[in-house]
């Protein structure tokens, strides 16, 4: 089971702002409720993570955001960025090991593939939808919440 605090997010913390590959200043705004329970074990969800935090910072353009909305069972948590993202047609592609759609930026196409198998580990799907609040890409999964 993991909390929040135990991996160091907060709701409505600052941006944090680095400098990316690509030179621009980057702002990664996280939006997680403090008291939110995901049942998953530690090790896998920092590795989910961080392989689709990964990729967004990779993609993206200037930002970056994590955020995550509970309901009554479930946390959904989603990764958006304002990059170029993936055709709809292609998202399937990308999930399998070693695909890429672009070999210009460094990588050998497993980031997507690893939090997918482990998401599938555990009962769930990586989504890859387009970004309404960024215009990239939105990467999404569902955990149960630790408060059923």
């Amino acid at each position: 089971m993991i909390r929040s605090n135990q991996a160091g997010q907060a709701k409505n913390r600052p941006p944090r702002r680095e400098e990316g590959e690509n030179g621009n200043l980057q702002r990664f705004p996280i939006d997680v409720a403090e008291d939110l329970i995901i049942l998953a074990e530690q090790q896998d969800f920092e590795e989910i993570i961080g392989n689709l935090f990964e990729n967004a910072l990779k993609w993206c353009d200037e930002s970056v955001s994590i955020s995550a909305v509970q309901n009554d069972n479930n946390n959904i948590v989603m990764i958006e960025d304002d990059g170029p993202g993936i055709p709809k047609e292609s998202a399937k592609t990308v999930i399998m090991a070693g695909e890429r759609l672009d070999v210009g930026k460094p990588g050998h196409g497993l980031g997507l593939s690893i939090a997918s198998d482990l998401l599938q580990s555990y009962g769930q799907e990586l989504v890859l939808d387009k970004s309404e609040k960024l215009g990239g890409l939105m990467v999404s999964f569902t955990f149960l919440n630790g408060k059923t």
